[in-house]
């Protein structure tokens, strides 16, 4: 049979599940590469970019929109756990698991209003890439893959060592243009580091300095007034006057509220921000697919 669709793989996915363990992702594919009977030809079925199979791709599909509804949740890189949501949702209603479905878990919700945001940014309506014509449609699928990553990078840090997101801010802000032509930048995130993670150098004198604060929070611990006032007094120590303070949690309204009151330049940026910017400034990513789209050649018909 040919490959099922990442909807039509959601049910059984989840149901691999019900024995409580954590499954590597590698196994997932093969079970349902199993389950559906696939040929030897149908496994090996590569996308157009020759990467990955195209199993392998809806399976992940799979595996991400289970996860981002609570169904699913990631215990480490690569591998999957039911949760309690999960179960109750299997022993509900029988039949497919559609991502229409699980629209009725907020998380869910939250995460596809991000996706037909940014959607909606690309293509210039407000549609899901279904309802898109063909022309449209390319556009609007690379939003929401585009999306779906930047929240995959930010699980992907809080997973990682304090230091790997100090030195992966930096790596971003130099992406983003600052550090100058050089990319001059420094970690910071040592004891006595006098409240900052890292610093770029604008100008190659250090003239111009931007100092970094980067906190590696689980996705409720939002950051407070205290710690942004914190590090507002750590660049007044330094005589300094600007400053980004990055989480891969968010902010208190008393935090955001205080930033932009206070004379001191502070850019504050949100987990979801900070996925968007690794996406759009090629941090921590690469690209997967190039497509290239025929048009008549009207020149070809009419010469003169």
């Amino acid at each position: 049979m040919p490959v099922p669709d990442y909807q039509t793989l959601m049910r059984p996915v989840l149901e691999m599940h019900t024995d409580g363990a954590e499954h590597a992702a590698k196994d997932v594919i093969a079970a349902m590469a199993d389950r559906f009977e696939l040929t030897s030809d149908e496994r090996a079925q590569l996308l157009s970019s020759g990467r990955q199979t195209l199993v392998a791709n809806r399976v992940n599909w799979a595996l991400t929109y289970l996860v981002q509804a609570g169904t699913l949740r990631r215990p480490r890189r690569a591998h999957t756990v039911i949760t309690s949501r999960g179960t109750t949702l299997l022993s509900g209603a029988p039949g497919p698991i559609t991502a229409k479905a699980l629209e009725k878990f907020p998380e869910f919700r939250e995460f596809k209003t991000r996706t037909r945001a940014k959607v909606h940014d690309v293509v210039g309506v407000a549609m899901e890439h279904d309802e898109a014509p063909p022309r449209e449609a390319i556009p609007a699928l690379v939003a929401e893959a585009h999306a779906v990553l930047a929240t995959e990078l930010v699980e992907r840090l809080r997973e990682s060592s304090p230091e790997f997101f100090e030195r992966c801010v930096l790596q971003l802000l130099v992406k983003m243009g600052y550090g100058g032509i050089d990319g001059e930048s420094e970690h910071l995130g040592k004891p006595g580091d006098g409240g900052f993670d890292g610093m770029v150098r604008k100008d190659p004198l250090g003239f111009d300095v931007v100092y970094t604060q980067a906190k590696r929070y689980a996705a409720g611990n939002t950051v407070g007034a205290p710690e942004v006032q914190s590090f507002v007094g750590a660049l007044h120590g330094k005589h300094a006057d600007r400053g980004v303070f990055i989480t891969t949690s968010g902010f208190s309204k008393g935090a955001l509220d205080y930033a932009k009151t206070v004379p001191t330049r502070i850019v504050l940026i949100d987990a979801q921000r900070l996925g968007e910017l690794m996406v759009s400034y090629g941090c921590g990513v690469r690209d997967a697919e190039t497509i290239v789209i025929k048009e008549i050649d009207e020149d070809f018909f009419d010469p003169t």
